[in-house]
């Protein structure tokens, strides 16, 4: 958590700020009164730019330190070459230039930094007292220019600075050894930039000398033997020499044996000392060297200090080296490793602040059960899955937990539990707030973000103690902790089939959870890998790039999606079929089209997120009609987590809707946005089809659908119908909205807004179910947001869909929804939505009269395609394009969860 400074320090900065404003108010009075080519002008210049400089460091006001390089620039221009005081003119422009960087990360205001630094060197006498400390702080410049811009030369600069500075002090200089270390770790920085190993032999001896020059007793000589066992360690990762590795070892042992009890750093020293051993154990194949590794890894796990990133890399990595020798050493470091995931996305961070620390780790469950399908246990691949993904989502479900039963046993604790979660939830929304160098209240600004992060931590803290009161009662030992194989098992849909699919660089399993049974039916994807998903994604993506869509149509309505000789759509899909789901049917016994098709929650991972698999098949062989697509066999929905599909089901249970009616909202013209014209239209049809059937109808249109309205509305209605543009915002998930009249309606509002007892959310926009490439895991995206707002079911797009398709979209779905239900009587609708309609497939199949788009009526799974005569997709006039879905669910009778399925297409004309 951001600290900043107590309330008493913004008392005494506002004292401070007064005072340097009268000096200066003084000092330019006083300047007025010299008159131009006096002497002492540029003097008095350069004192009131330090002034400005002072109160910058204070109030971080950008206007102070730009005042301060204007007066130094008058103070520079003024004084004549040769002047004693021009270096130190030079000096604190450069110094000024630089504070100014660091408030706008410009990098030419940087390079003017080391302009005016160089030429203040350039001046000062050889043995000038201040020479070398000014080679070092331009040495640092160029270190830091080197960090943004990554220029080599930026670094071999650096060292020139860096060398010559140590050349002008003497040996016994209480700088020595502080400047050579430096020297040393930017002697590394250059080898990793070339490669040229003479850089570490340098930093080696560098280092040595900083070493010499430092006392047993000083702190900072851990980090020095560190640091020296890292030059050791890379130059025998260049050039192999064993010499070196022990070297390292024998130095990394020392500097840990310096470091006190409780150090921060213990878990990061600890952990460098197991990657040497095992280095080691890779080279010597001693299995004295593993047992090593393995201990440091556990130590660094174990330690009750440190980062919690640091001990997940030294979990995973004590996971790994241990797979084949210590199988079981394996198992505890893969659970350490989600265990420490989670408390990396943890109720101690916002919502925003969770997906960001998620995005380099959220493959860690992914890796975890790639090695328990090599041990042949399923069992602890589904609960690794399980307990490692779709995190952000599942918190924010468990805050919203029913508590009948905690309140028949404890009124008064389930009140309280109540009370934090929903504060909890409420705090966890805080938007992630840069405070700049501008901002008018700046004290007050950082006081509240202090305040909001402090409230939140200890709301958390209350969360965790309750969570262990409610566990310390019988009965309740498993509250709101991840379930087991076994437990997941007990709640399974009575009916249809699970099928998680793992993803991983090592191998690709899939998990069938039927119910009835106990234990997961792995299935090997032996023809499946990681690099395949993603090429095949890659392909799929670029397809898409080359299309328009519903952003709606912005250009030539016409304008559509070229499919590629090699990797169309036809070759994607038949890659899924023949590697992915034909295994899959097969291992499940189904080989061939059943009467009643089966139902198949797919739970993907990986690269396979972002692709179609509902659609998987072979396309264009006529006289294959049946049997080579996944559609014939089974009717497909999605879900990110089997625990989600679960929470839906129960809370279809539980939950009673006392909602009722639809609310639409069409924005055909946004404001600052291309038009969609058929938005308008799709409304209108669906108008006509629920007048008859639905008692409430509320359609919000053009500058009638304001954002304030829009969520009055979605709080009094069971259906929400959007049919507007949407923005999916990968950075901020939160932020993400649909786009009204007057402004954005942004997902966190929503989800604040704890929706009851409503429905089905119908996204007829843009992207609203993409999700972001680096959080495959966890279903970030507008669709999963509706979810978590507590829609029981949502129609969402994959991608874009063209504007002139979408009213043909919506009316189908209505009208299936209304014949099958009667009316859209809220929950009675979900009960009755059926399994499917082969009927209306075929019927639609036989007019052949034309290419068109038909709708084989499968339940609520919607799959639109283009046919020609001979029931093919046909890759040069008739292209497969969109591919939107609904990752998520509508309830039937059975208590089954179907999944909304669009296909788009697009005419080449």
């Amino acid at each position: 958590m951001i600290r900043w400074p107590s309330a008493w320090t913004w008392k005494r900065t506002k004292i401070w700020s007064i005072q340097l404003t009268t000096e200066i108010i003084s000092a330019q009075n006083f300047l007025e009164a010299i008159p131009d080519g006096h002497p002492d002008l540029p003097l008095h210049l350069n004192n009131i730019g330090k002034l400005y400089q002072s109160r910058y460091r204070l109030t971080g006001k950008l206007d102070d330190i730009s005042e301060a390089i204007s007066f130094g620039r008058k103070a520079v221009s003024l004084t004549p070459d040769g002047h004693a005081s021009l270096p130190m003119y030079l000096t604190d422009l450069g110094i000024w230039y630089e504070s100014y960087f660091k408030s706008t990360n410009r990098i030419v205001d940087l390079s003017e930094s080391i302009a005016y630094r160089q030429k203040a060197i350039h001046l000062t006498p050889e043995g000038d007292a201040t020479l070398p400390a000014q080679l070092v702080a331009l040495g640092d410049s160029f270190l830091q220019r080197f960090e943004w811009t990554e220029n080599k030369t930026d670094v071999a600069e650096a060292i020139t600075c860096q060398k010559r500075a140590i050349s002008l002090i003497p040996e016994c200089d209480c700088n020595m050894p502080a400047w050579s270390h430096n020297l040393g770790t930017t002697y590394i920085t250059h080898f990793e930039c070339t490669g040229d190993v003479a850089n570490l032999t340098e930093a080696i001896a560098s280092i040595q000398s900083s070493i010499q020059h430092t006392s047993d007793a000083d702190p900072k000589l851990s980090k020095q033997l560190d640091h020296l066992a890292r030059s050791y360690q890379l130059r025998f990762q260049k050039v192999g020499n064993l010499v070196d590795l022990h070297e390292a070892i024998s130095l990394r042992e020392k500097a840990f044996q310096l470091l006190p009890e409780g150090h921060i750093d213990t878990p990061i020293m600890l952990y460098n000392l197991g990657y040497l051993y095992e280095a080691l154990f890779q080279s010597a194949k001693h299995r004295s060297e593993l047992d090593k590794a393995v201990s440091n890894y556990s130590n660094a796990i174990n330690s009750t200090t440190g980062i919690p990133s640091f001990k997940l890399v030294a979990s995973k990595r004590l996971a790994k080296i241990s797979e084949e020798l210590y199988p079981s050493q394996s198992i505890k470091a893969y659970s350490s490793a989600i265990k420490l995931v989670t408390q990396l996305a943890s109720l101690y961070q916002t919502i925003t602040m969770r997906n960001i620390n998620l995005r380099e780790i959220s493959n860690t469950s992914t890796l975890a059960a790639a090695f328990a399908f090599k041990l042949g246990r399923s069992d602890l691949a589904l609960e690794w899955l399980e307990q490692g993904r779709g995190l952000v989502w599942g918190q924010l479900n468990s805050l919203r937990t029913p508590l009948d039963d905690l309140r028949a046993k404890d009124p008064n604790l389930a009140d309280d539990v109540v009370r934090v979660a929903s504060a909890l939830e409420t705090s966890a929304y805080r938007p992630r707030e840069d405070v700049g160098p501008e901002e008018a209240n700046l004290e007050k600004m950082r006081q509240r973000y202090e305040d909001e992060a402090s409230t939140h931590m200890q709301l958390a803290q209350k969360w965790d103690e309750l969570l262990e009161k409610v566990r310390k009662l019988p009965d309740f030992e498993d509250f709101l902790q991840s379930q087991s194989c076994s437990a997941i098992f007990d709640h399974l849909p009575k009916s249809g089939v699970v099928v998680l699919i793992n993803v991983h660089k090592d191998r690709c399993d899939a998990l069938a959870l039927t119910p009835g049974a106990s234990q997961p039916i792995h299935i090997p994807l032996i023809e499946f890998s990681y690099s395949k998903a993603l090429t095949l994604h890659n392909h799929l993506r670029a397809n898409l790039h080359s299309s328009v869509g519903r952003m709606r149509d912005v250009e030539p309505l016409t304008r559509g999606m070229r499919m590629e000789r090699n990797f169309g759509l036809k070759y994607i899909l038949s890659q899924l079929w023949h590697c992915v789901v034909k295994p899959i049917l097969d291992a499940l016994g189904f080989t061939e089209p059943p009467s009643e098709k089966k139902r198949i929650w797919w739970c993907t991972t990986g690269p396979l997120s972002f692709l179609p698999i509902h659609a998987a098949g072979i396309y264009g062989e006529p006289e294959t009609e049946t049997g080579n697509v996944l559609a014939d066999f089974a009717i497909s929905s999605y879900t990110p987590t089997v625990r989600a599909l679960l929470d839906r089901l129960k809370a279809y249970r539980v939950q009673e809707n006392k909602k009722s009616g639809l609310c639409m909202i069409s924005q055909p013209n946004t404001p600052g946005l291309p038009p969609i014209p058929k938005a308008a239209e799709e409304v209108q049809i669906i108008e006509r089809l629920v007048k008859d059937s639905a008692s409430r109808v509320c359609c919000l249109k053009g500058a009638a659908a304001t954002v304030d309205q829009a969520a009055i509305e979605m709080q009094a209605y069971s259906f929400i119908h959007f049919a507007c543009h949407a923005n999916q915002d990968t950075d901020e998930p939160l932020k993400s909205a649909f786009a009204l009249h007057d402004g954005l309606l942004e997902l966190s509002s929503i989800i604040q807004n704890r929706l009851d007892g409503v429905d089905l959310a119908f996204l007829s926009a843009c992207q609203t179910s993409t999700g972001d490439e680096t959080l495959s895991e966890e279903a970030v995206h507008l669709a999963a947001g509706m979810m978590a707002a507590g829609y029981r079911g949502v129609v969402a797009t994959m991608w874009s869909i063209r504007d002139s398709y979408a009213p043909e979209f919506a009316k189908d779905f209505y009208e299936d929804l209304l014949e099958r239900s009667g009316g859209l009587s809220g929950r009675e609708c979900c009960l009755r939505t059926p399994p499917c309609y082969p009927e209306t497939s075929r019927k639609a199949r036989g007019r052949r009269d034309r290419p068109r788009i038909i709708s084989p009526r499968l339940g609520s799974l919607r799959s639109f395609w283009m046919l020609n005569s001979q029931h093919s997709l046909q890759p040069c006039r008739h292209i497969l394009a969109g591919l939107p879905f609904c990752p998520f669910v509508q309830m039937n009778k059975q208590e089954n969860i179907h999944l909304h399925l669009q296909f788009g297409d697009r005419h080449q004309r």
